[in-house]
């Protein structure tokens, strides 16, 4: 096991999102983002060695950058697009303060992504 799967597995508490989640939110500095980040891939790669699309790298950016909205500071969110280049997967870099533009991006996003499944389905 690598130092960055270590290190991963150390900061995750439970085996849910949740554990991902409270690890990002408490990691406070590049170097530590960035292992964490390195471990998560490796986790993900290792889970399933056939990803393509996404591939573990975008998988681990945006479950990282899923944390964002979860009340992280615009200094934290700094440091981990700069340590992984996370970003949330439907506000990009910038979250929305707005709910109703929270909102409309939420929905735009929802109908992408069941236009994508729709085609899919066709094949």
């Amino acid at each position: 096991m690598s130092e960055a799967l270590d290190f991963f597995n150390s900061r995750v508490k439970e085996d849910k999102m949740g554990g991902i989640v409270d690890a990002v939110l408490s990691i406070d500095n590049p170097r530590d983002a960035r292992l964490f980040f390195d471990g998560y891939v490796e986790l993900i790669r290792n889970a399933n060695k056939r990803f393509k699309k996404p591939s573990p790298q975008q998988i681990a950016k945006g479950n990282i950058g899923w944390c964002f909205a979860e009340g992280m500071s615009e200094k934290h969110m700094r440091m981990w697009i700069k340590a992984c280049g996370a970003e949330h997967p439907a506000f990009g870099r910038k979250i929305p303060t707005d709910p109703n533009k929270a909102f409309q991006i939420g929905v735009r996003m929802g109908r992408r992504m069941a236009k994508k499944s729709w085609k899919r389905g066709r094949r």
